[in-house]
């Protein structure tokens, strides 16, 4: 319950942070940083990957490999902002650096006394989690749209009809992994 609460006030803690760099209050730093070092702009992607390598190293003891892409995943249906201006990266570089510098020190400890060690990612388990959330976010806006009789556009019609594109492309490349797991089963 208390490892809990702390975990959940270092994330705001952390959101807040990013706000301060120029995000949006909605993502973590390392959310941010982990989708600019592997999805943003190609030009910039070395700035934004010097900063996954600082933030990975720091919370290897505690997260394992891919702190930062795994803190994106989780934060995928977001918006990422990357600031527009060198002071907020100057911002954002000074959070990193205070941070991790007495979190390194301490997850190190940590890690060398056994006290904590990487956590194994169920990759499975998180992608059914957010599923679940974006299942219970689609049902929010249907809900939405019957109860207040909001007028559709074609705008909506048009990202209801790519929703169900990503989710018809997601269905055909895990329906053939499942049918190949089942026969493997009625084998046995």
């Amino acid at each position: 319950m208390i490892m809990r609460i702390l975990g959940r006030l270092f994330v705001a803690i952390d959101q807040l942070g990013n706000v301060l760099a120029g995000g949006n209050p909605d993502n973590t730093i390392s959310a941010r940083v982990g989708y600019f070092a592997n999805f943003g702009v190609k030009k910039y992607r070395w700035y934004w990957k010097m900063l996954e390598k600082v933030i990975n190293t720091t919370f290897w003891p505690l997260d394992g490999e891919n702190h930062c892409l795994q803190a994106y995943y989780n934060d995928a249906g977001e918006k990422f902002e990357p600031g527009g201006y060198a002071w907020i990266y100057f911002i954002l570089n000074i959070l990193i650096v205070l941070s991790c510098i007495p979190l390194f020190l301490l997850f190190y400890l940590l890690y060398t006394f056994g006290f904590i060690s990487p956590k194994r990612v169920n990759r499975l388990q998180d992608l059914k989690h957010r599923l679940e959330s974006s299942e219970r976010k689609l049902a929010g806006i249907k809900s939405e749209f019957e109860k207040t009789k909001i007028q559709g556009d074609s705008k909506v019609l048009g990202l209801i009809d790519d929703i169900m594109t990503k989710a018809t492309e997601i269905k055909t490349i895990i329906a053939p992994q499942i049918e190949a797991q089942l026969a493997k089963e009625r084998k046995t």
